[in-house]
């Protein structure tokens, strides 16, 4: 499996991304342009072991709006070690707003394209998930997905789609008051790392799930793991995603068995956030806490700008 990293573009440096200060207005200097509402801009995001903020970035996202508020298209802007490129995620929708489909497309080791196709069941529940390759130069993926009584997600698979070959499974379970207690992933003997991952997503939530737009949590589940999203991590943008009605953008803890069936205690995944004064997001980090030491799995920084548009921002 071929992983991309999705990193983002207002200024270029050498190697990095610098970091623009550009925030909403608080209530007193909102714009009184009524064509306009602000919304996130660009995302800067990181990735190391430490807390600090200052370092460079390793992508900056260009956002782009339809003219009815929806993301149509992020370009991300990806700063390796090597030289600089460029992903594109163009979004299509569907006449009730739900994504269509998702085209992502990058100069990277001579051009890559991906797309994502989205399938719903009669309910408008999301039924199945497609990631098809146009040039057929890696296997195709699938996810499937099945709902309790109630509605919830009950089970993901994730699978070669070529051959039928289960990559991995998740489970959801739930206590007796019907609250999810945890999410068990158990990987195919192919993963690299674990076998069997268990996620409790127990802490406090973070953050309300429309405080980020769908399409963009969607994306964010991709730039964890693009062709995975069933494995080893601890990502909480991917279970939010296909759990719209639970708050599961929250802290929790994870341990997981290795391949060959060593057992490692549990240790704390924490999502933290700082938002501006006007309550919208300006800090979203995520952090693990392996054996070997904190790692943030992702530090993303939000600017933002007026959008030509009518309707009530972050509604």
């Amino acid at each position: 499996m071929k992983r991309i990293l999705y990193p983002m573009v207002l200024l270029l440096a050498v190697g990095c991304a610098k970091e623009n200060n550009t925030a909403p207005p608080t209530k007193t200097e909102a714009s009184n342009d009524s064509n306009y509402v602000w919304l996130p801009t660009g995302v800067y995001t990181s990735w190391d072991y430490g807390n600090d903020t200052t370092v460079a970035f390793d992508r900056f996202d260009s956002l782009y709006y339809t003219s009815d508020l929806k993301i149509d298209k992020v370009v991300s802007t990806i700063y390796p070690y090597s030289k600089i490129y460029t992903v594109v995620n163009q979004f299509v929708y569907n006449a009730d707003g739900s994504i269509d489909s998702l085209k992502v497309t990058t100069d990277y080791d001579n051009g890559f394209a991906m797309n994502y196709l989205f399938y719903y069941d009669n309910n408008g529940r999301l039924d199945s998930l497609a990631g098809t390759y146009p040039a057929r130069d890696y296997a195709q993926i699938g996810w499937t997905f099945k709902y309790d009584g109630n509605n919830h997600i009950q089970h993901v698979r994730s699978f070669n789609a070529d051959v039928n070959y289960t990559w991995g499974v998740a489970d959801y379970f739930r206590n007796t008051n019907g609250e999810l207690d945890s999410i068990v992933t158990n990987l195919a003997a192919t993963n690299y790392n674990a076998s069997h991952v268990v996620l409790r997503p127990g802490g406090e939530t973070v953050l309300d799930a429309t405080g980020i737009d769908r399409a963009y949590l969607f994306l964010m589940a991709l730039q964890i793991n693009n062709s995975a999203l069933v494995n080893a991590s601890s990502n909480p943008y991917w279970h939010q995603y296909i759990n719209p009605d639970i708050p599961l953008l929250k802290s929790g803890t994870f341990s997981w068995t290795d391949l060959w069936g060593n057992s490692f205690e549990s240790k704390d995944y924490t999502l933290r956030k700082i938002l501006n004064v006007d309550g919208t997001v300006r800090w979203l980090t995520l952090m693990d806490d392996y054996a070997s030491g904190a790692k943030y799995e992702r530090k993303d920084k939000f600017v933002y700008g007026k959008v030509p548009g009518t309707r009530a921002a972050f509604q």
